[in-house]
């Protein structure tokens, strides 16, 4: 009996020797990915940047305020407007040019300082963070041209040969 408990302690320990032997040596699982596919940004020009009708001999700043607010300014002035769309409730990245040239095909004015206004903040450093509410976000543009007084009567544009329009792009952060 006593040979009977020998065998059937060795067996035990062999028992419990082989269960640890055999214990789990790898393991798997799976991992998940999503993707946020965000809408193409889109900017649509709808008005664009206009002095309006100066007199030859003015002489120091004018200002057509992004916000809307001028000074200077000739008869028919406009604040620019571009539309941006993309997907709502995005935060963006606009930046900008923060000078333009307009000419009347042979002649410059002064250089026009821009700023752009988000209905927010106007900014005139060439880069401005904001978010899309909606999904739509209508940002204006403005500038000032410091006038010396001497221009050339004539119709100056940033579109004439020399001009120097003013680049905007967007960019999802």
């Amino acid at each position: 009996m006593k040979s009977f408990k020998n065998i059937f302690a060795v067996l035990a320990v062999v028992a419990i020797a082989s269960t640890a032997a055999f214990a789990q040596t790898s393991a798997s699982d799976n991992v998940g990915a999503a993707a946020n596919v965000l809408a193409s940004l889109n900017i649509t020009v709808v008005d664009t940047v206009s002095f309006g009708a100066i007199a030859t001999g003015t002489s120091g700043n004018v200002t057509v305020g992004a916000d809307g607010v001028d000074a200077g300014a000739g008869t028919g002035s406009q604040r620019g407007r571009i539309t941006i769309t993309g997907t709502g409730n995005s935060a963006i990245d606009i930046t900008y040019d923060v000078s333009a040239t307009l000419t009347d095909g042979t002649t410059p004015l002064p250089t026009m300082d821009v700023e752009i206004f988000d209905g927010t903040t106007v900014d005139s450093d060439g880069a401005h963070a904001t978010a899309l509410s909606g999904g739509t976000l209508d940002v204006y543009v403005g500038g000032t041209i410091n006038f010396a007084g001497t221009e050339t009567a004539g119709n100056y544009s940033t579109s004439n040969t020399g001009g120097d329009d003013i680049a905007i792009t967007v960019d999802y952060q």
